[in-house]
């Protein structure tokens, strides 16, 4: 998609949304914004990172929840933020249990009051490859924070597979974005076996890591590769079974 034509594609899903689209660097997060005939406020701190948020889960809809072959009853966003696929996630599907995890308690406010508006289900913890504690690290703007295991932190961690068992054992869809966090998950393989899709946001942050040993694992535990969308140390990538 060229430059012009995606300027031309935000705008106008913009203002059918409320919301005025003017460009990235002159874009702000909006207060709100309208779809389904559903209204949604956003609160969360003034940061330019989050107006690109903003721009890629929801006006691009880079997780593609608009092409879901199937609609999921059971959603869970690890690495919420301040709860903007949560909020996307919910219109889309107002339907569907959501269960959010965020370990940054300087987001739990605002995390709550947006996807409160959809009926989400919160948890002021990280994801981890086991249950255990953890500390978080602030890297600026709050959108590269990151959660690491410490013994001794002040942070909980859950399991991948304790986040899909309160979900009830199975989750439709997973989508996954804590900074490099995620390379623990992929250690223990039974949880990714109860879900459906995935879309992720990985991060090439361990050299014993890499695409493909993670394309690998979800292969050997049934997934297929739908779409990869390689960048500088980090991507999108999207897997169903």
């Amino acid at each position: 998609m060229s430059a012009i034509t995606a300027h031309v594609h935000r705008f106008l899903k913009a203002a059918r949304m409320g919301v005025f689209w003017n460009g990235t660097t002159r874009f702000d997060l909006p207060k709100q914004f309208s779809y389904n005939s559903k209204i949604c406020s956003i609160v969360g701190p003034e940061e330019k990172s989050l107006a690109w948020v903003f721009r890629d889960i929801i006006l691009d809809d880079e997780y593609g929840l608009n092409k879901l072959t199937r609609n999921p009853a059971t959603v869970l966003d690890v690495g919420g933020n301040i709860g903007l696929f949560t909020l996307w996630a919910g219109v889309n599907f107002p339907q569907a249990t959501i269960h959010v995890y965020e370990p940054n308690p300087a987001l739990l406010h605002s995390l709550e009051s947006n996807t409160q508006q959809v009926g989400a289900t919160v948890f002021a913890e990280g994801v981890a490859g086991q249950d255990g504690a953890g500390a978080f690290i602030e890297n600026g703007e709050s959108m590269v924070g990151q959660c690491k295991v410490a013994p001794a932190g002040d942070i909980r961690l859950v399991s991948l597979r304790t986040a899909v068992e309160r979900l009830g054992g199975s989750v439709d869809l997973l989508k996954l974005d804590c900074e490099g966090a995620e390379w623990e998950m992929f250690d223990d393989p039974e949880p990714f076996k109860a879900i459906g899709m995935i879309r992720m946001e990985y991060h090439l942050t361990r050299p014993d890591r890499s695409l493909g040993w993670m394309i690998d694992r979800l292969e050997s535990v049934g997934f297929s590769l739908l779409k990869l969308q390689p960048n500088q140390g980090f991507g999108i990538a999207w897997f169903d079974r």
